[in-house]
């Protein structure tokens, strides 16, 4: 039977579902937007309560950005296919990943030294443990670890043709991850620095430049069964003493059980049965929204330039809530209702590190870009 293929930018019509792409020949302001959509919400990650995180189960809205900022990273390691993936280039790495987060984590170290009435080991052993300083300090490590294991692992790949088979593999190997976590103990502040927990997105890399990332009932059937598996873990433990009794009774026996050792009990927004919701549902989602926003010339274009300073963005936004609890400590004293207090906090968060790194690529680096060009 012959195909449909209605285009509409990245999802096409199929007779079996909706087709996802990206393009691989070129440049695709797709992505530019979706990136910029995930390091908005890094930033709220980062500014929102713990009671807005779970009002508004944030965990199938917010958390998935980091998932598919790696499943960009995987695309376009793999994108112009298994047999000519790049091995990694060890200067490329460094100047843009590794030295500038090593430059901003040397400046909030100083900082830090020079005015924390902290002792000085107490601050360089916090600084071990996290990897560095600031919310999201372990995205870096796992770039650099996806960056040498995908060629690596595209070896691998390439000669498994059958996709269920290789599914299969990789959820082992993500169950087989977080068991030995379980069962060794690993301390979270290791397990946080670890790509393995996100290594099933691999697969749906894959598949996004295989042309099979597609939308149908057995996907949404999954991502649905994956987005429960989440807001599970979300709860996992709560008491609902807000419930009445009979509800309380039925849930807190439901919500109590213990998942070890096939899932490790740190970063719950991370196993491997997440990531149909991020890769099938969620994505495709962003990409309708794409659709939408494309029609809005100013939209479009500002959510794309944020993505395409992102990773200028997230390494600001670390170095600015490293010091912004001294702010929300000002609100707090300035305003009685929490509500409002927290608002203010997500608004102007929101626009200094988003507006910093925008004025400064916009006004600064071309300055001195000319004065370097001129000596």
């Amino acid at each position: 039977m012959a195909e449909k293929n209605i285009s509409f930018n990245n999802l096409h019509k199929m007779s079996d579902g909706v087709l996802m792409t990206f393009n691989t020949s070129g440049y695709d302001s797709s992505i530019d937007f979706v990136k910029g959509i995930c390091i908005l919400l890094v930033v709220w990650t980062h500014c929102f309560g713990g009671k807005i995180i779970n009002w508004t189960f944030f965990d199938l809205w917010g958390y998935p950005a980091v998932p598919i900022f790696l499943l960009i990273q995987i695309f376009h390691a793999y994108k112009k296919g298994l047999d000519c993936v790049k091995k990694v280039s060890v200067k490329k790495l460094w100047d843009r990943i590794i030295k500038p987060f090593a430059i901003l984590m040397a400046t909030i170290l100083a900082i830090k030294l020079a005015f924390s009435s902290e002792s000085s080991i107490n601050i360089l052993k916090t600084a071990v443990k996290q990897g560095g300083f600031g919310p999201g300090s372990y995205y870096p490590y796992i770039y650099v670890q996806f960056a040498v294991i995908l060629p690596l692992l595209a070896m691998f790949i390439k000669k498994i043709e059958n996709k269920v088979v290789l599914a299969a593999i990789f959820i082992g190997i993500s169950i087989l991850f977080e068991t030995v976590c379980s069962v060794v103990d690993i301390p979270v502040w290791i397990y946080r620095l670890l790509c393995f927990r996100y290594i099933f997105l691999v697969f749906f890399g894959v598949l996004l430049i295989e042309n099979k990332l597609k939308i149908n009932t057995l996907t949404v059937v999954l991502s649905l069964i994956s987005a429960v598996a989440i807001l599970y873990v979300r709860f996992q433990g709560h008491q609902f003493n807000s419930l009445p009794d009979n509800f309380k009774n039925i849930l807190v026996p439901i919500f109590n059980v213990d998942l070890q050792p096939y899932f490790f009990h740190a970063w719950p927004q991370a196993h491997w049965v997440d990531y149909f919701w991020d890769c099938y549902l969620y994505l495709f989602v962003l990409l309708v929204f794409y659709k939408f926003a494309v029609k809005n010339e100013i939209i479009s274009n500002f959510m794309q330039q944020i993505g395409k300073y992102s990773y200028e963005i997230f390494l600001f936004q670390m170095f600015y809530f490293t010091f912004s609890n001294k702010f929300f400590d000002i609100l707090k004293m300035l305003f009685d209702s929490k509500l409002l207090t927290r608002g203010i906090y997500v608004v102007v968060s929101t626009i200094v590190c988003i507006g910093v790194v925008l004025f400064w690529k916009k006004y600064i680096t071309p300055k001195v870009t000319n004065v370097v060009k001129t000596n």
